[in-house]
């Protein structure tokens, strides 16, 4: 199950560690194959005993016999086919979190332990997901939490456990329009072009209500700037720079739609599709509303180091697009 990961790692240890804590020590193929057989030679037993079958017909369910011993021998059957489900959920889990940590850093993993609640309560959340899509978000959490303990908090768990696929797709949808004023993630709530990319203010109210996003329209983002250029929004390659074409220092007021703590520690474990066009649109429209004495552009992001939760970027000089004077150049 976890040949994936590269022996003797920092971070395959302590994935090996979990595993045989919460598993059992005495989890190995050997004992596996042996309680298979034992649940396969019960299961035979019980498939001989006509008198148990449970059937549907004419819109009822109707069981043969329904004695005590009965009822207590077709819920060993129900008990056994959901442990045989649960058990697949959750080793599929920790394969792909292997596979997560295969290639890791070993200055990137904390040796920090991680806090026995959060994995007693991870393991009984992921016994019960069968979705791909969703086990592969709890692989990539499980492989962050490794790798930094604390970075996913038991409300962002019970918040996650609650998501359906749907609701998952629809905040992978609005992924490539979360941009960053430093250590504060946010949608611009001014998308002029929400049909353009098919997105739909009904994914806004679902993300809202899931807890990933809030829909105060009272939430502003509005630095001032002067004749210098100023950090703007960044995403993981581009940077949106405004600056004042005015002697007088001006204000950009942009209305935002944030992520909560939740939605942001979801977002630092799903890929981020770099996307050119929909920052310089981000531009335009951030340019529509404050095009008075403004000039927006859009450059390539080289680097980004944070310090003391000050952030510093470096950035080609030269723009992909700016917007000044009512003018695109």
């Amino acid at each position: 199950m976890l040949e994936t990961a590269k022996e003797g790692t920092k971070a395959a240890t302590k994935l090996m560690e979990i595993v045989q804590k919460f598993l059992g020590p005495y989890w190995t193929k050997k004992q596996a194959d042996a309680d298979a057989y034992a649940d396969e030679k019960k299961l035979q037993t019980i498939r001989e005993n006509s008198d148990m079958d449970i059937v549907y017909a004419n819109g009822q369910l109707n069981a043969k016999l329904k004695t005590p011993e009965a009822f207590q021998i077709r819920a060993e059957i129900r008990e056994h086919h959901e442990s045989i489900r649960q058990q697949a959920n959750i080793e599929n889990v920790l394969s792909q979190t292997a596979n997560e940590l295969r290639y890791s850093n070993d200055d990137t993993v904390s040796d920090k332990p991680i806090d026995e609640d959060w994995i007693v309560r991870f393991f009984g959340i992921i016994r019960d997901i069968s979705s791909q899509e969703m086990q592969f978000i709890w692989s990539k959490i499980l492989a962050g939490e490794i790798k930094k303990p604390g970075s996913f908090s038991l409300r962002t768990l019970d918040v996650i456990r609650n998501l359906s696929q749907s609701e998952a797709i629809a905040f992978k949808k609005i992924v490539p329009f979360i941009v960053n004023n430093g250590p504060i993630y946010f949608i611009l709530e001014n998308l002029k072009y929400k049909e353009k990319y098919k997105i739909r203010h009904t994914d806004f109210l679902t993300l809202d209500a899931c807890g990933l996003i809030s829909l105060n329209n009272s939430t502003v983002y509005d630095p001032k700037i002067g004749k210098s250029f100023q950090k703007y929004i960044v995403n993981d390659s581009y940077i949106v720079l405004a600056r004042s074409t005015s002697e007088q220092e001006i204000t950009v007021t942009t209305e935002i739609y944030p992520l909560t703590i939740v939605g942001q520690e979801l977002y630092s474990i799903l890929d981020h599709p770099v996307d050119e066009q929909i920052m310089k649109d981000l531009a335009k429209s951030i340019y529509d509303r404050n095009s008075k004495n403004s000039e927006i552009s859009v450059h390539r992001l080289l680097s980004m180091q944070e310090e003391d939760d000050i952030y510093h970027y470096q950035f080609e000089k030269s723009p992909i697009i700016q917007y000044r004077d009512g003018n695109q150049s």
